[in-house]
């Protein structure tokens, strides 16, 4: 085990050697030797100043004279104390750092083991600065540190070179009290900076946990099923290229036979043949357009629970409160693992194929597609059946796993109303979990940039505490400092109070409230506003900071940078968190349309909604808004549900662009389409100045009264009908 360990240790120095040398041969080239050089100087040139050397056979009539007994330290003490012996406990405090974080807690389980998790975290937390100061305290108060020899000289026994003996006054610098507050300060300071990193390390690491962990958790989740997915094409292509290569050696038509017989013997087995129960059971799961009909009374009287889901009227569910505990440092760990696959060139696996772009993810995706479909070879060159190919990946999908596996892939690729996937549809679907995770990645850096910026005002906050107990452990009075500092401080925050008082709102609205990431669209409205059913316009959020944040407007790619003080106030609206989007559809009909006309054109615009699943959920209301009897009209609202978030508006505007357009086709099919009633026009001829003035003075006559009724007529005649020659 020992030399095990010592060839460990060798095998951790070896690429650090270089790197200590430069170290080692800074700190002695610039440093060691030229405060070591300058003290000899002194010493043995210019009789060592200020006290000279202390010379235990000559005696002084005053006893303050005499170097032994004087409280001061020469100048030669001084610079080796500090130029010389300093240094070299702060290389050997150096070192120990790196043996104890690096070498044994990083490289030791069982070190971990031997101290704990938690003791292991606080220690390489510590990690810089504070764990060199204080392992510079330990070494300093083993050797620098008492009122004995060996701390004010460390070569006292000897008296071959005087400026390392007793000859050279020390002072008893070494063993005042201020100078064993400064190393109990060392000591305490680094512990307070340690557990501050590790608390505050924990907050934030919460905080980044409790606002991201749901969406990576799906986000992997949709990444796993299609690295599953792509590795599984990858294995199904490798086996037919090696069958394949097995039937060149065969006869044509035996190859023929035996290929059949290969993909009718990979069909049953691996996907399996619907029964008569799956059939029956798929029956059951698509009953008959009336819900009401779909409920079978005969049923109830034999003890049957009975299925009301489609009889009941549509209600969304409101969600719980999600009560996860309190997080850990185990969680901020997996959590920070897990983000890690977000940044690897091949997150979906080597099977699909480099991402480390948008481009390179489409040809990967069409590659995948094409993969697909040389392996399910069920006739279709443009399309594939999603519902084969899980259940033959997922082996008849019988195990519970098997099915949340198979219903979470089949979500990812929409499909249509016969089950097919086309290759529009697959790569969209695929750019979509790009865009996705690409989006995460950002909004995390960004929420990592600005808990860097909250930490730095939490450092500010604690260090400023911190320097006033170090004040008053060296007996200076840090009162009067923070008084003198306080009046400036008062003054000038009444010269910019208004500009703090926005300045903490935004804070707030960042730290606390965060009603945006990077990438979402927002709404900006004042809270008095209504709010517009046809969806509001809104901005992409760019990039935020804890004061401002850039946004760019949808539709003319005008950027802008908001004060988050000025946005504290503001109604927001976040798309990217509103998800199944709600959109209205208005259609008039004239009163005298039979109502049983309009339930037809209910009936159709919900068939068409239903034979497209990939970008509705449903329609969830037909109902009348408005009844004009004057202008002859009734007005419905069509009130249907989609599949994206307000997000993707322009998925949810095309959709509704082309709902809007079937119901007007269906409108004119049906003989019911609205037409306003024409609306009557008033002509009145304006007299001019001259003619006003001749009617006053009683001049004007008929001529006046021709003319208007000619100038009537020829304007008539402009709009009359050309008759050809």
């Amino acid at each position: 085990a020992g030399a095990q360990e010592w060839a460990s240790l060798n095998d951790f120095f070896k690429p650090k050697r270089s790197n200590i040398f430069e170290i080692f041969y800074f700190w002695m080239m610039y440093i060691m030797l030229p405060c070591l050089a300058t003290a000899v100087i002194l010493f043995y040139g210019v009789d060592n100043p200020p006290t000279g050397k202390c010379d235990v056979g000559v005696t002084f009539n005053d006893p303050e004279e005499d170097p032994c007994s004087n409280a001061k330290a020469s100048a030669s003490w001084w610079l080796i104390f500090i130029g010389v012996r300093q240094v070299i406990v702060m290389l050997l405090a150096r070192v120990t750092d790196l043996l104890v974080i690096d070498f044994m807690v990083l490289q030791h389980p069982w070190f971990i083991r031997l101290i704990g998790a938690r003791m292991s975290l606080l220690i390489v937390q510590s990690k810089g600065w504070p764990s060199v100061l204080f392992w510079w305290a330990v070494w300093g108060s083993m050797f620098l540190y008492g009122s004995g020899n060996f701390p004010n000289w460390w070569l006292y026994w000897q008296d071959t070179i005087e400026v390392f003996s007793k000859k050279n006054p020390s002072g008893a610098v070494v063993n005042q009290d201020v100078y064993k507050s400064l190393i109990v300060l060392a000591i305490i300071v680094p512990f307070l900076t340690t557990a501050k990193r590790h608390f505050v390390g924990l907050h934030l690491g919460a905080r980044l946990y409790s606002r991201y962990n749901k969406r990576l958790h799906e986000t992997l989740k949709e990444v796993l099923l299609i690295s599953e997915l792509s590795l599984w094409t990858r294995k199904k292509r490798d086996e037919m290229k090696t069958y394949d290569g097995y039937l060149e050696h065969l006869d044509k038509d035996e190859a023929g036979s035996s290929l059949d017989v290969f993909h009718k013997s990979a069909t049953a087995e691996e996907s399996g043949t619907p029964d008569q129960t799956s059939t029956d059971d798929a029956q059951d799961e698509n009953p008959s357009d009336d819900p009401r009909q779909s409920v079978n009374h005969e049923s109830f009287a034999g003890g049957e629970i009975l299925d009301f889901s489609q009889v009941l009227e549509p209600w969304e569910e409101p969600k719980r409160a999600n009560s996860e505990g309190e997080v850990s440092g185990k969680h901020i760990i997996e959590f920070r693992q897990a983000f890690s696959v977000v940044t690897r060139p091949y997150f979906f696996s080597s099977a699909y194929g480099p991402v480390d772009s948008r481009e390179q993810c489409m040809k990967s995706a069409e590659l995948l597609f094409r993969r697909l479909l040389k392996v399910m070879n069920d006739g279709d060159n443009v399309s594939i059946a999603m519902d084969k190919v899980v259940n033959w990946m997922y082996h008849g999908c019988h195990k519970p796993e098997d099915k949340e596996n198979a219903k979470n892939l089949k979500a990812i690729f929409p499909a249509d109303k016969e089950g097919r996937v086309y290759i529009v549809d697959f790569v969209c679907a695929l750019d979509a979990v790009y865009k996705k995770l690409r989006l995460l990645e950002n909004a995390i850096n960004n929420a990592s940039h600005i808990d860097k910026s909250y930490e730095k005002v939490i450092n500010v906050c604690f260090y400023f505490v911190i320097g006033c107990i170090v004040l008053a452990v060296l007996e200076f009075d840090p009162l009067g400092f923070i008084v003198s500092l306080s009046t400036i401080i008062v003054s000038f925050g009444f010269m910019i109070g208004s500009g703090t008082s926005q300045l903490f709102e935004g804070l707030l609205l960042v730290l606390t409230r965060q009603p945006y990431d990077i990438g979402d669209k927002i709404a900006i409205a004042c809270p008095e506003d209504p709010a517009s059913l046809d969806g509001s316009s809104h901005w992409i959020v760019q990039s935020v900071d804890l004061v401002t944040t850039v946004a760019k407007l949808v539709g003319t790619n005008e950027v802008a940078s908001f004060s988050n003080g000025s946005l504290a106030r503001m109604r927001l609206i976040n798309m990217n968190r509103s998800p199944d989007a709600i959109v209205y559809i208005r259609a008039r009909f004239a009163l005298e349309i039979p109502y049983s006309t309009i339930m037809i054109f209910r009936s159709a615009v919900e068939k068409y909604v239903e034979d497209r699943p990939q970008e509705w959920i449903g329609m969830i209301g037909f109902r009348t808004n408005r009844v004009e009897v004057e202008q002859n009209f009734v007005e419905y609202w069509i009130v249907l549900k989609h599949q994206s978030k307000w997000q993707n508006l322009l998925a949810i505007k095309e959709s509704t662009g082309q709902v809007s357009a079937f119901c007007v086709e269906a409108q004119k099919q049906l003989g019911c389409r609205y037409q306003s009633p024409s609306m009557g026009v008033e002509i009145s001829m304006k007299q001019s100045e001259s003619e006003r003035k001749e009617n006053e003075t009683g001049v004007a006559g008929t001529e006046g009264k021709d003319n208007a009724i000619g100038r009537l007529m020829n304007l008539a005649g402009m709009f009359g009908v050309k008759k050809e020659d």
